[in-house]
Order: structure tokens, then C-alpha cells, then sequence
């Protein structure tokens, strides 16, 4: 290949690129794949009013560029709340939730329980209140954020920045400082921050730092036992912000729910029911025309094909009627109590039964 050739090859995979920016999020076709995801997108649906459209998608009739730009724009939303989701169930490690739980014995009880499934549990539910009760999830996010912008910036950082400074500058490492301050007598505690201090001098600078008393190393010290006052005052307004979000998840939490988590933990369930997918329900939902007519044949053959060749043509309609009938209660059967897209599913199959040509069944 030329140089030309390979100069227009790659100007064509520059125009393709920007011409074809990537999915923002999960594509539609991914959504649908995915078990809990095309249940949480057919929850938004629902809640944004798009019942018609969730029926038409189970239908497979989405038509028109309206459909098509309806569907792309609750994937955004989703897209979205997803994103938030997820940053929130970042924050939700085992040892943030045993901190944030201490304030709230119910919290409590639900994490001390069991605290691998009861964090499973709480980020299921997050991400359906993400989209079933917008505003306490909005709390939580917004608490998360205060306390994320705290300890990423102003005092919480420069103090951070600063004792690091301070420690690097007189050749302490972070352990050595650390068991310093943890040292419970408070004489042998100045002493050992006291030698921490001069730690980056030569002996003879040591040397004079001891004749006179500590002189040279004093400011050293005293940076580095304020630094153990500020750093306690930082971590316990973070630790506020931090209760805070604590208390915007609780307030999501209702009673029977909190309820139903802790029955599910102690009784080693799983904390969230399988969800009804996509894909699940359209497979329980599909109508089999080849399965179809072999129960059909099969129903003939219990009734006799003598006795069946006997009836005449309403005769035969009537018993075609009743074979239908039993079809449509065996699928009612098979998604009774799954919900999500079955019941979607189940009212398609439905339709199609009540409409099915009779003269199909010999």
C-alpha cells in the first residue's frame, strides 16, 4: 500500500470516527441482553409514562422516528442514572457501611447481619430508587458530593498536602510519624515526636539541638504536634459529611423494606429477587407454532380421531376455541407473579391467541 493509500485510509477512519461518536452508556441491544438492566429500563419506562412504548417493544412494533428517538431518549436517561448509581456504590464498601451504619440501629442491624449481602442488597436498591424515587436518590448523590468535595479540596487537601510537606522535608516516613502520635503517655509521646523532629539532622546539629535544649527542632515539633489537632479536626468534619450520606440512605430504606432485607440475610436468601429480563420474558413468551399444532395433535388424539373426524365444522370450531382457551391459561400460568416484561410479554401472547386463525389447526 502507498503512501497515498495509506494517507486516504486513514483520513476515511478519521471521518468515520467523528462521524459515529460512541454510545453514550449501554446500547439498546445491551440493555435487552442484560437481566437486571432491561428491568430497571422497563422501570423507567413505566415511571416516565411509556407504558404504550414498552408494549410495542415487547410487540416488536417500534415504528417511526418517533418511537426510534423516544426509545434513544430514556437510553440517555438511563445512561445517566446509571453513571450516579454507580459512583454512589463506590462509596458503599464494607468498611464505609459499618461507619455509616453506627447512627442508625435498623442501618445497623441490616449490615452487622450479613454485611456482603445487605451491601448487594442496598446497591440493587439504589439503583431502582434512582428511578422510582428520584429525589431521596438525588439526596444521596448530593451528600456524596459534599462529602467527596470535601476531602478532595480546600482545608481537608492543603492540610493533607501540608503534613506531607512537613514530614518529607525532615525525613519521616508516614509510619514513624504515625506511631508517634499513637504513643499514650504523653511524656514519652513529646519525646518520641522530639526526636522525629531533629531525625534529618547531622550529628552535630543533633548535638547542639540537645545542648540547648531543643531549640533547633522546636518549631519541627510543634508543627508536627498540631498537625495531630488539625488532622483530628478534618477527619471529624468529614466524618459529618460522611454521616450525612448516611442519613439521605436511610431515608430511603422504609421499614418493610428494611424488614425484608433482614429476613433475607438471616434466612441466607438472596437479598433481591431475580429480576424479570427482557430476553427471560420473551423467551417464556414466544409462541411456538410448531409446539403449537403437536398439542394440538395431541389433544385430538386423546379425544379420538374418529370421534373428532365426527364433529361437524361449529362442532370443531368449539373445540378449537377451548384448545386455544387452554393455550392462553398455560402461558398466564407460566408468567403468573414473574412481572417486569412478562406481564408485557404475556399480554402479547395473549393478543395473538384470541386473533389466531383456527383454520391453522388440522
Amino acid at each position: 500500500m502507498g503512501m497515498m493509500d495509506k494517507y486516504r485510509k486513514r483520513a476515511e477512519e478519521k471521518e468515520k470516527d467523528a462521524a459515529t461518536p460512541p454510545p453514550h452508556g449501554l446500547t439498546f441491544a445491551e440493555i435487552k441482553q442484560d437481566r437486571e438492566k432491561s428491568h430497571l429500563f422497563l422501570l423507567l419506562l413505566k415511571q416516565n409514562g411509556h407504558k404504550d412504548l414498552a408494549t410495542r417493544i415487547a410487540e416488536r412494533k417500534v415504528a417511526g422516528a418517533a418511537d426510534v428517538q423516544l426509545i434513544e431518549k430514556q437510553r440517555k436517561i438511563f445512561a445517566e442514572k446509571m453513571v450516579q448509581s454507580e459512583k454512589v456504590e463506590k462509596f458503599l464498601t464494607k468498611e464505609n457501611m459499618v461507619s455509616l451504619a453506627r447512627n442508625h440501629p435498623n442501618f445497623e442491624a441490616i449490615v452487622n447481619a450479613g454485611s456482603e449481602q445487605a451491601i448487594r442488597a442496598i446497591k440493587n436498591h439504589l439503583r431502582e430508587i434512582s428511578i422510582t424515587d428520584e429525589s431521596k436518590f438525588n439526596a444521596v448523590v448530593e451528600s456524596l458530593k459534599i462529602h467527596d468535595d470535601y476531602e478532595n479540596g480546600g482545608e481537608y487537601k492543603e492540610l493533607d498536602q501540608r503534613v506531607d510537606k512537613l514530614c518529607k522535608d525532615n525525613g519521616i516516613t508516614s509510619q514513624e510519624y504515625f506511631d508517634a502520635l499513637d504513643t499514650q503517655d504523653p511524656i514519652e509521646k513529646k519525646k518520641a515526636l522530639q526526636k522525629l523532629a531533629s531525625k534529618s539532622y547531622g550529628e552535630f546539629r543533633k548535638a547542639l539541638d540537645w545542648i540547648s535544649g531543643g531549640s533547633l527542632s522546636e518549631g519541627t515539633l510543634k508543627s508536627l504536634q498540631n498537625s495531630q489537632d488539625s488532622m483530628e479536626n478534618q477527619i471529624e468534619e468529614l466524618n459529618k459529611r460522611k454521616g450525612d450520606i448516611g442519613s439521605a440512605l436511610f431515608l430511603t430504606i422504609t421499614s418493610d423494606k428494611a424488614e425484608a432485607m433482614l429476613n433475607a440475610v438471616y434466612n441466607e436468601e438472596s437479598p433481591e429477587k431475580p429480576k424479570s429480563g427482557f430476553l427471560d420474558a420473551q423467551k417464556d413468551s414466544t409462541l411456538d407454532e410448531v409446539q403449537l399444532q403437536k398439542e394440538w395433535k395431541a389433544k385430538k388424539a386423546m379425544m379420538g380421531h374418529a370421534n373428532y373426524n365426527q364433529l361437524n365444522k361449529t362442532e370443531r370450531d368449539v373445540v378449537k376455541e377451548q384448545f386455544l382457551k387452554e393455550q392462553d391459561e398455560k402461558y398466564e400460568k407460566k408468567n403468573k407473579g414473574k412481572g417486569g416484561w412478562h406481564d408485557f410479554f404475556a399480554a402479547v401472547i395473549k393478543s395473538l391467541l384470541d386473533l389466531y386463525d383456527k383454520d391453522k389447526l388440522e
